[in-house]
């Protein structure tokens, strides 16, 4: 990460507080290696490979590598508060992000458009700065947040949790996530934090749980819905319900985001009044702030 953007890191568990850099080593003004020290708990969170890992204790301390860190550089471990284990003995391990279609349904999702409308870069155009939480192999963030380190790490990229975001208040004027509410265990706390980091937008795309495809998916046996790491499922009624109970304005709608043909076909019946939603394979909340 770019030196210059650590004033707006904090710890994920002391929000407010500035993270100190330890040693660390720069290199064209990217911090490749080193220490952020949080000065409210004394927890230290390593830089490995210009990445910083800001993920809460019961994530981090699953990381080999975080591991191999620690030993190489013994002088720190005494900040630990976590004892490592293996990731298998921790209940926990990475999903898998690859979807194995069977072959009607791979057919079906081949048949793309090249040049599909982007209902979401208005948003992105009207940012001065913004945040991709979970942003994958596909960042659209100046900064850009994942719980897992894609192939290809994008520029600023921090190894962090959705729910636990490690950030200071009111620093991004575009807050986006895609397609990350499902997996979260706490969806509040995840509002609410983005939220938080937010000045002006918040915006959270999902899946549509309502839409017809699912039907396909389970009589199939693959797709979305069979995600191992997806914990809830969402409509327009119940998002924008747990937004509002959270006394926040916003506006929740369905919608399609796939450039594939059927998607395309599906959503001219998204019109029909009381049965439309049906047709849209997402939905798209925009918080206010």
């Amino acid at each position: 990460m770019n030196k210059k953007y650590l004033k707006i890191l904090s710890c994920p568990y002391d929000k407010d507080t500035c993270l100190e850099p330890v040693e660390d080593k720069i290199k064209d003004s990217e911090i490749s290696e080193g220490v952020l020290f949080c000065s409210c708990c004394g927890r230290v969170f390593p830089v490995i490979d210009k990445i910083p890992y800001l993920l809460p204790d019961d994530l981090i301390k699953t990381r080999k590598e975080v591991k191999a860190f620690f030993e190489k550089n013994r002088r720190f471990q005494k900040k630990i508060k976590y004892s490592f284990v293996d990731d298998n003995k921790a209940g926990w391990k990475e999903g898998e992000r690859i979807w194995h279609p069977d072959f009607i349904s791979g057919i079906i999702t081949a048949l793309k458009r090249r040049n599909p409308p982007d209902e979401l870069q208005n948003y992105f155009k009207q940012a001065t700065f913004s945040l991709d939480v979970g942003c994958g192999e596909h960042p659209k963030g100046d900064v850009n947040v994942d719980i897992y380190a894609p192939n290809n790490i994008p520029q600023n990229f921090v190894l962090a949790s959705a729910e636990y975001l490690p950030f200071k208040k009111n620093i991004f004027d575009l807050v986006y996530s895609s397609y990350v509410i499902e997996h979260c265990l706490n969806p509040a706390q995840f509002i609410k934090d983005q939220v938080r980091c937010s000045n002006n937008k918040v915006l959270i795309v999902g899946d549509n749980c309502e839409w017809v495809g699912d039907d396909w998916y389970r009589l199939s046996g693959n797709g979305r819905i069979f995600h191992d790491e997806h914990c809830y499922a969402w409509t327009v009624e119940y998002l924008g319900n747990l937004i509002r109970r959270m006394g926040y304005k916003g506006e929740v709608k369905a919608l399609n985001l796939s450039p594939t043909y059927i998607t395309m076909i599906f959503s001219k019946l998204g019109k029909i009044p009381r049965v439309g939603r049906f047709f849209y394979r997402d939905i798209m909340a925009v918080i206010e702030r």
